[in-house]
């Protein structure tokens, strides 16, 4: 990706992003229980889908950096059998802030369908450029949601406007893509291969766990509404008065369940 000349006088170092604000940030807990986004998240991963990641993406204006063309997933695009463009869930953003085309998330559309994809073909194919023909922008309001599979290509190119973007960030899986799931060989992060035996009920319960105590606090905070219901909640017996700051850590510090 291209890189660009910040301003004269800009900091060295600036937040590109932040993880785990569900420990720390009431409203983030009623966004994630939000009955709608859940509804999107059991349409696309199944009834019994389990909690990927949370976290706020910051582009800020002038010196936002570019995020190079990536797809998120790594451990089941190159099985046939357990591929389907839906194998590594599912992102939303909710843009605190609207996305122009300078700051947004570029996507190529439909490319989360084929799998594997060679990047520096792509790039070539453009004669060198990272502005790839068919990628488009998610160009949107502030309050609007973006939602994306974790397969399709995506980047951001370097903030150059004077408008931030800031989103809040949730994930999901399928629950069956994650059983079981095995990091590549020289993965970094949370895609390492430091779950050689791949994860387990156990591990997808802990990390789950999040999800019926966020309905319920936020069921508490909006009575009038409908809460979602998440289809495998008697597997946890947590409730509202439960929902103590110690089991909220419990619950909210098990490790990701990246695939």
């Amino acid at each position: 990706m291209r890189r660009h000349v910040v301003p004269d006088g800009s900091p060295s170092r600036v937040v590109a992003g932040t993880t785990s604000h569900l420990q720390h940030w009431a409203p983030g807990r009623r966004l994630y229980a939000h009955p709608k986004l859940l509804a999107v998240a059991a349409t696309i991963c199944g009834d019994d889908f389990c909690r990927f990641n949370e976290g706020l993406q910051i582009k800020l204006p002038r010196v936002g950096p570019s995020v190079a063309w990536h797809q998120d997933g790594t451990t089941h695009r190159g099985d046939a059998e357990r591929f389907d463009p839906n194998s590594h869930g599912m992102n939303t953003q909710t843009l605190l802030f609207g996305a122009n085309a300078s700051n947004a998330v570029w996507f190529e559309p439909a490319s989360h369908t084929v799998g594997t994809i060679d990047i520096a073909a792509r790039v070539e194919a453009a004669r060198g450029s990272d502005r790839l023909p068919a990628a488009v922008p998610a160009v949107a309001p502030p309050g609007a949601v973006v939602i994306f599979s974790r397969n399709i290509l995506h980047a951001s190119f370097p903030n150059l406007s004077d408008e931030a973007r800031v989103s809040v960030g949730f994930g999901y899986h399928p629950r069956s893509a994650v059983l079981g799931a095995r990091f590549r060989e020289g993965g970094v992060g949370p895609h390492d291969a430091s779950r050689p035996l791949g994860w387990t009920e156990e591990d997808v319960k802990a990390r789950s766990a999040v999800i019926p105590l966020a309905i319920a606090e936020r069921a508490a905070f909006y009575p009038a509404e409908t809460a979602f219901r998440y289809a495998p909640a008697s597997e946890f017996e947590q409730s509202i008065e439960a929902w103590t700051a110690e089991a909220r850590e419990q619950a909210l510090a098990q490790p990701m369940l990246a695939t």
